[in-house]
């Protein structure tokens, strides 16, 4: 692939990027999403004892990945997909920018999404302050059994711990 299309696709995912999560969502002032309940019960199958966070829109876990760093997992009070496939999304902050993002880490992020897809996909958000945050997302089924949500939210924890080590060493802002 051309350096030049590598740049036109980059600049593209900057540009469609969604709105971003907070780094540390503030509590709900707002009425909670109507699915609220059920996707903080959707973390609980993480594990029995587990006991999520809520905001506004999303139920969140902080996972521990590699004593002592840790991971926050959101998981969608939003519900997608056609009626015979629920899903809810899944989302782990990894890393946080300002302006636009160095060659070499967007090349990586592209070519992981090569070897990750189907199971999750590095996308690129732009918060509130205008800095971006790169962000790993997946999708998992509303009625997913407890061996489906560990194994999802322990992959996308691993993977976006693994790239804040790396781009941000000494740092465990997510």
């Amino acid at each position: 692939m051309s350096s030049t299309r590598l740049a036109g696709l980059v600049a593209l995912a900057l540009a469609l990027a969604g709105p971003a999560l907070a780094a540390d969502p503030a509590p709900a002032t707002a009425p909670a999403s109507p699915g609220l309940d059920d996707a903080a019960a959707l973390l609980k199958l993480y594990s029995p004892n587990a006991k999520p966070s809520v905001n506004k829109n999303f139920a969140f876990l902080n996972i521990v990945t590699t004593s002592p760093r840790s991971q926050q997992v959101y998981v969608s009070a939003v519900v997608f997909g056609p009626p015979n496939a629920k899903v809810r999304e899944l989302i782990t902050n990894a890393y946080k920018f300002t302006g636009a993002m160095d060659g070499a880490p967007a090349q990586r992020l592209l070519a992981d999404n090569e070897d990750s897809l189907p199971k999750a996909a590095w996308v690129v958000q732009t918060a509130a302050d205008g800095s971006h945050v790169v962000a790993i997302e997946s999708y998992i089924p509303v009625d997913a059994a407890a061996d489906a949500v560990q194994q999802a939210v322990n992959y996308a924890a691993e993977k976006a711990d693994k790239l804040e080590a790396e781009l941000t060493p000494g740092k465990d802002d997510y």
